[in-house]
């Protein structure tokens, strides 16, 4: 048989060749969810003022104050029948309700703890016959059912976020303790966008909306993770909606979990923490010892610290602190968390030049090596040097040479090991500060900024095989900054404002040049190894290579998106009123959001992909992959045609509107309704696989053939346009 002749591709191939067009590389981000908008969850707390008799108290003046700021938030009036409303009140908190009435001593209620978007029932407050001059404080106890909504929440507090056992300082293995929460692992470390759960009362993770103080935080292409968590030093509150929630949330059939951050107070408080781990403090495991392996490094450090409280100038600004205050915390963590031990085979130095006398299968049988078109082995199962294929060689001459030979361990299954122990260094910040510029307007602002970057072997962005030829980085940078303003109209009206915004990107690629040349065609002397599409391979890498019969084959293989380029943006704007009438409480709102998403370049085998393997319908096949590496000749051939970029754009407004009636004390009715209009997702610029509506003609629409019966009553297929007829497969 005539061997092909080397042109643009020097090797030879028997099936049939294949290309990636790039509307099968972008299809799978068609699939991306747009997220919605939150509010900021703000909670309610009502109640009911009686006589010693036990009727209520009309007309009565309650001023609602928070315990750690000391500002005065509202003053209500108890309506007729004695019940009291105080809407949007900021959680979660502590707070206290001061009651003064005519006749009565004066009451105060201390210890009002509230949860995000809590509706909180402080029950029965009798007030006691005398002189307004006398008062009577009582600290108030946990109402132990919910009884002003029918929503189904859990929430941890301040106090259970410092006390609880979090593996890493991971936000999700707290969240893993509330009911309802179910599957997954706790992570190993801070931060991360990995979904640390199965599902939350029976829905699935993806349906999940994260949020941080009410902003969007998710990860649009990949629905239901939050990528920007805050460090848990930096949490007063964990609150997850599960279940019938009121309309001001919504946007998924999923819970809803907000993340809430701590604010200053009158009174200065800090802390500064550390956390260790280090393999001096762990044994090696069994199978390091068996194969020789020694213990890898596994150090895992954070450390920050928090401060927070007033800002103020003795005698001359905020001399009462109790208008301004601000909070700051800052950690750092460095993980260095061993991967994997590989296990892999690579080709002999024998192997290398030809020479299969010694390649044996995993039952310690020497695997015939075939001249090809002939099914006939080489004489000592040695491949002559006039039949070898120079450029099948230096493809070969990339992989290292085996360090492990021990086959009574092994069993023929590997012949090296190699073990790597990523590095991540993660800084994380956040601000916030705190205004009570009036008596009826509050403002805060807030930004969450997070620094990642990992590097190494077996980082889960590789730009190469996770074996050891190219150290890589992974980096990723985001912020989430959002302001927020309460305005109180009157004691009974109220107007809040939020936007919000949630950046991130994440460059990836080779450590440096020196690493890049290690996957470079040049350094092995491969320029004449040709692609069709060469400007698809801008940074000249090597191309794929799998050998499917060889046990554990090393391979050569890359991150598709190699060098990382991609982004996303988020713009969150919500405006929520809230209007307490008689014993209605209406609220009614908006939530807009803006998403883009840039995916950076695609390419799944951009540098051409190879397929060496066994193959008996491949007449030159040699009857093992790396044999047919030797003599050039591969089963199939993969390439891209391009590496188009995927650039997106979503947005979506949602309205809603709610009511909240107390038809008495022991029953309340909640309606409402939520309506969205949605954009989806569509590509910014005009690629192949991009779709413009506008650009639809129906008089150009394709028509497919349909079934049908002709005058013999044969079932043939019908062309719609022409009425031709062709017999049915």
């Amino acid at each position: 048989m005539r061997h092909l002749p080397y042109t643009a591709h020097p090797l030879r191939q028997r099936s049939r060749i294949r290309i990636a067009y790039p509307a099968l590389i972008l299809a799978g981000f068609t699939c991306i969810l747009q997220t919605p908008a939150l509010a900021q969850q703000p909670a309610t707390i009502s109640g009911f003022l009686a006589d010693p008799s036990g009727s209520g108290v009309a007309n009565a003046s309650l001023t609602l104050t928070n315990q750690d700021t000391a500002v005065a938030l509202m003053t209500q009036k108890s309506e007729s029948s004695g019940n009291f409303d105080f809407p949007s009140v900021p959680a979660p908190g502590t707070y206290s309700i001061s009651v003064q009435a005519g006749g009565f001593t004066r009451r105060e209620e201390k210890g009002i703890t509230v949860t995000a978007g809590e509706r909180r029932s402080v029950g029965t407050l009798t007030l006691a016959v005398g002189s307004v001059n006398e008062s009577v404080t009582v600290q108030a106890s946990t109402t132990p059912v919910q009884t002003e909504s029918a929503d189904r929440s859990a929430s941890l507090d301040r106090h259970e976020i410092g006390a609880l056992l979090a593996r890493g300082l991971n936000y999700g293995s707290l969240l893993r303790s509330l009911p309802g929460v179910s599957g997954g692992q706790d992570p190993s470390g801070p931060g991360g966008n990995t979904t640390i759960y199965n599902s939350i009362n029976g829905t699935r993770a993806s349906s999940t909306i994260p949020s941080i103080d009410g902003v969007n935080a998710a990860d649009p292409s990949s629905q239901g993770q939050l990528y920007a968590a805050p460090s848990t030093d930096s949490l007063v509150e964990i609150n997850v909606k599960t279940s019938n929630y009121q309309a001001e949330y919504g946007g998924s059939a999923g819970a809803v979990i907000n993340l809430v951050t701590r604010s200053g107070t009158k009174e200065f408080h800090g802390g500064l923490y550390g956390y260790l781990r280090n393999e001096d403090l762990n044994a090696n495991s069994f199978f390091n010892n068996k194969n020789n392996v020694p213990r890898p490094r596994y150090r895992y450090f954070t450390g920050g610290g928090s401060v927070g409280g007033p800002v103020y100038v003795p005698g001359k600004f905020n001399t009462n602190k109790n208008k301004v205050f601000f909070f700051f915390n800052d950690q750092y963590s460095y993980q260095g968390n061993p991967g994997s031990v590989q296990r892999l085979t690579m080709p002999t130095a024998r192997e290398r030049a030809g020479d299969f006398s010694e390649s044996l299968t995993t039952g310690g049988v020497v695997i015939p090596v075939y001249r090809p078109g002939t099914k006939i082995q080489y004489p000592g199962n040695i491949i002559p040097a006039s039949e070898q294929n120079a450029l099948g060689q230096k493809l070969l001459n990339v992989f290292p040479v085996p360090n492990y030979n021990n086959r009574a361990v092994s069993g023929g299954n590997y012949n090296f090991l190699f073990q790597n122990t990523p590095v991540t260094r993660r800084n994380e910040y956040t601000y916030r500060l705190d205004f009570a510029l009036t008596d009826k307007l509050r403002l805060y602002g807030r930004n969450n900024q997070i620094n990642n970057r990992q590097t190494g072997f077996s980082i889960g962005v590789l730009p190469g095989p996770p074996w050891g030829l190219v150290e890589g980085f992974y980096s990723s940078h985001s912020t989430t900054p959002s302001i927020n303003l309460v305005y109180t109209i009157s004691p009974t009206l109220i107007n809040e404002l939020t936007f919000g915004v949630n950046h991130w990107d994440e460059p990836g690629g080779p450590l440096d040049k020196t690493q890049l040349a290690k996957a470079q065609r040049a350094t092995y002397n491969l320029q004449s190894l040709g692609q069709w599409y060469p400007s698809a391979n801008a940074y000249d890498y090597l191309p794929r290579m799998d050998f499917s019969d060889v046990p554990s084959a090393a391979g050569f293989s890359y991150d598709s998106r190699t060098p990382i380029d991609g982004a996303t943006t988020i713009f969150t704007l919500t405006d929520n009123l809230t209007k307490v009438l008689g014993k209605h409480t209406i609220k009614a709102g908006f939530a807009y959001t803006r998403s883009r998403s840039y995916k950076g370049n695609q390419g799944s085998a951009f540098s051409g992909q190879f397929q060496f393997g066994r193959d008996v319908n491949n007449p030159l096949d040699a009857n093992y992959g790396y044999a047919n590496a030797i003599l050039g000749n591969f089963d199939s051939y993969l390439e891209s045609s391009a590496r188009p970029g995927a650039d997106f754009r979503a947005g979506a407004l949602e309205e809603y509107v709610q009511d909240s009636w107390r038809v008495n004390r022991r029953l309340t009715l909640e309606f409402g309704m939520r309506f969205t209009s949605w954009i989806p997702w569509h590509q910014r610029s005009d690629i192949e696989s991009g779709f413009d509506p506008k650009s639809w003609d129906p008089s150009k629409a394709s028509s497919l053939y349909t079934p049908g019966l002709n005058s013999a009553g044969t079932r043939v297929a019908i062309n719609p346009a022409t009425g031709a007829q062709l017999p049915a497969v």
